[in-house]
C-alpha cells in the first residue's frame, strides 16, 4: 500500500503555461524539501487521446501526486507550517485541491522493470458523496482492475481511495470515491489500448457499476518523477 497526496491545479486555461512555469522553477523543490517525502509525480494532459467511449473531458491545468513513506508522514506534513507556507505561494487565479490517498498496485502481464522519468497515464477519477466512497470502491477493485489487466501492453494499474479523515490546511480535498489510473510507454500504446477488445469488456464492467457517483473524468496525461534529495 502507498500513501499519496494530490494536488490539482484548476484554473482558466491561458493560466496553464504560467502555472507549469510557477510549479517548475518554484514549487517543485520547496515540495520535495518537506519531510518523508519518496518522490512526485508531475501530470500534465496531452492532446489526441482516443477512447471510443467517453468525451474528451477537460483535466486540470497539471496534477501532481506526492509519494510518502508512511502514513504518518503524509499525515505530519500536510498538517505543517511548511506545507501551509507552500500553497500559500500558489498564483492569483489558481484553485488547488488536496487530496490525501491509500493506494494499491495491481498486477499487469508486462509490468515495466523500470520505472521510467516518464509515463503516459490513463487517469480516472469518480466524483461522488463521501458516504458512498468506501462501498463503491469495494465493488469496483473486485472486477475492474482484473480486466484493465487485459490491456494490451499495460504497464501498471494503481487504485487510489481518498483518507476522508484526513485534510490539508487552507485547502479541499476532491469529493473522489475512487481513482484509477494505468500506465503505458506510450501515448500510442495508450490510444491502442483504448480500441482493443479489452476496452469493450471494461465498459461492460463499468455499465454494472453501483449509479451512485456524480461523474467520472477520463483524461489521458504525461507523468514526470522527480525524486526528493536524500
Amino acid at each position: 500500500m502507498s500513501w499519496v497526496l494530490e494536488i490539482a491545479a484548476k484554473g482558466h486555461a491561458r493560466l496553464s503555461a504560467r502555472s507549469h512555469a510557477w510549479f517548475q522553477r518554484n514549487a517543485l523543490r520547496s515540495l520535495l524539501s518537506l519531510p518523508g517525502i519518496l518522490h512526485a509525480d508531475i501530470y500534465l494532459p496531452m492532446d489526441g487521446g482516443v477512447d471510443p467511449f467517453v468525451a474528451p473531458a477537460a483535466g486540470p491545468l497539471f496534477a501532481v501526486i506526492v509519494h510518502f513513506r508512511t502514513e504518518d508522514n503524509l499525515r505530519t506534513t500536510i498538517s505543517s507550517a511548511a506545507f501551509e507556507r507552500w500553497l500559500a505561494l500558489m498564483p492569483a487565479g489558481l484553485t488547488l485541491t488536496a487530496t490525501p490517498m491509500s493506494g494499491n498496485a495491481y498486477a499487469v502481464d508486462e509490468p515495466q522493470v523500470e520505472v521510467r522519468q516518464t509515463a503516459y497515464r490513463y487517469v480516472v477519477r469518480y466524483h461522488g458523496s463521501s458516504e458512498a466512497a468506501a462501498s463503491f470502491a469495494d465493488h469496483y477493485e473486485r472486477t475492474h482492475p482484473l480486466l484493465l489487466a487485459k490491456l494490451p501492453r499495460i504497464r501498471a494499474i494503481e487504485c487510489y481511495r481518498p483518507l476522508g479523515v484526513l485534510r490539508a490546511p487552507r485547502c479541499e480535498p476532491a469529493d473522489y470515491l475512487i481513482g484509477n489510473e494505468v500506465e503505458f510507454d506510450s501515448n500510442e500504446d495508450l490510444n491502442a489500448a483504448m480500441i482493443s477488445p479489452a476496452r469493450v469488456a471494461l465498459r461492460a464492467d463499468f455499465d454494472a457499476l453501483p449509479r451512485v457517483f456524480r461523474s467520472n473524468t477520463h483524461v489521458a496525461m504525461r507523468r514526470e518523477r522527480h525524486h526528493a534529495s536524500s
